[in-house]
């Protein structure tokens, strides 16, 4: 591309692929074909969503659109805000109600993120109601249980639960002692009514060499079921699953933790697994140090001079977030160029060689994978935002910050 990709690729049902950049958005066929790209002149930089037969879209300058999915006609446009934050927006959708960030936050610690939800009516893109939490919501990403409530978590780990019909808050939940720390993590909501989440402990900034934080909660009323403090940063989303045909009522809850790409160039990565019951770690991967310099990407040199109507910087997260197969082996992109493919033992390791800490009290930052686990490293164009990853049957489809890639099993 001659931009900058936001957010990640989206799937219909149909295997139609929609993606968004700062120049709009593009809907491919499964076999790459472009079928229509909406132009953007607003700077469009959050990721898309389908609601329906409407591909939803957001942009940095406030704008916020309805598009019609198999044309990419506007049904409707309106601008409720004067700005948003460039990056790390994932609007979705439950119901009659799309939610959204919007307003940069401003807090002295961190600013950046969305700093209010605002909830709309997608058939005509009015809104219904906003909601401002204790703290700005970095990577924001709403999710639905199903029973018109939405589940959301600010930068330091706090979880709320929201009334999608009127924004009211239903519980909130602040783990002891996090008020200072910062992530660009997220959540996820299991099967098993357990919402998961990925942040830091503590005074944590999510830096290399400090310490990351996997909790579970309660989705009925926010109580915390467990806590694993982790040996590296958690800066992204948990996903949930099945991981062995052997035990397919076990379920696991896989992390990718890494320090953000802002302080230093040599940093920690790995990959963990964990029983999403109680918490006990089933197995770890010790990915490779990143060796050299990555941050905020400049792509303005690439491709035509149109390119320069565009800001094209591009902020990649360390790990995209992982996602599980229905072979149980876990997918991420890395910010080092290349997509990693991780699958655990068939059976539990014993409790020996894979613990956390190699004392009792102290997190063991360079611990051994565990023995079984298989890795296989697929090299890409380059480093990859939050949700880099989607799957459809027979497909999975990934986006760095200027490519996207298909490959079909």
């Amino acid at each position: 591309f001659q931009t900058v990709i936001a957010g990640g690729p989206v799937i219909d049902h149909r295997k139609n692929i929609y993606v968004a950049a700062t120049d709009g958005v593009r809907k491919f066929s499964q076999n790459g074909t472009v079928l229509w790209h909406k132009r953007s002149y607003g700077g469009l930089t959050h990721a898309p969503s389908l609601v329906g037969s409407m591909v939803m879209t957001s942009h940095s300058n406030g704008v916020v659109m309805g598009l019609d999915a198999e044309t990419g006609r506007v049904i409707w446009s309106r601008r409720w805000t004067k700005e948003s934050p460039r990056t790390g927006v994932f609007p979705a959708g439950y119901g009659n109600k799309w939610v959204f960030g919007t307003e940069i936050g401003q807090d002295p610690r961190r600013p950046g993120g969305a700093a209010l939800a605002w909830a709309l009516r997608p058939q005509d893109g009015w809104l219904t109601w906003n909601f401002r939490g204790e703290n700005a919501f970095v990577n924001f990403a709403p999710l639905f249980p199903g029973d018109d409530t939405m589940v959301i978590m600010d930068f330091t780990g706090m979880v709320y639960r929201i009334d999608l019909r009127d924004g009211e808050v239903l519980w909130k939940s602040r783990p002891k002692g996090n008020h200072r720390s910062y992530s660009e993590g997220g959540a996820v909501i299991g099967p098993n009514e357990v919402v998961y989440t990925c942040s830091n402990p503590g005074a944590s900034y999510g830096r290399e060499g400090e310490l990351g934080a996997l909790r579970a909660y309660a989705l009925s009323n926010g109580t915390m079921l467990w806590e694993q403090i982790l040996p590296h940063p958690c800066n992204g989303n948990p996903s949930i699953s099945n991981l062995t045909k052997e035990k397919a009522s076990r379920l696991s809850v896989v992390v990718a933790p890494g320090s953000n790409l802002k302080h230093t160039p040599d940093l920690h990565g790995s990959v963990m697994a964990f029983d999403a019951h109680t918490g006990s770690l089933q197995w770890r991967y010790q990915a490779p140090r990143i060796n050299q310099p990555i941050g905020a990407t400049n792509l303005l040199w690439e491709g035509s001079p149109q390119k320069s109507e565009y800001d094209g910087t591009c902020y990649p997260s360390h790990w995209s977030s992982p996602r599980i197969s229905t072979d149980g082996s876990v997918w991420a992109a890395r910010a080092d160029g290349k997509i990693y493919n991780v699958k655990g033992p068939v059976h539990d390791a014993p409790e020996a060689s894979i613990a956390l800490s190699r004392e009792s009290d102290k997190l063991d930052l360079d611990f051994q994978t565990t023995a079984g686990v298989q890795v296989h490293q697929t090299a890409v164009s380059g480093p990859s935002t939050t949700g880099a990853m989607a799957f459809s049957p027979g497909m999975t489809v990934m986006s760095t910050c200027n490519s996207l890639y298909v490959y079909e099993h």
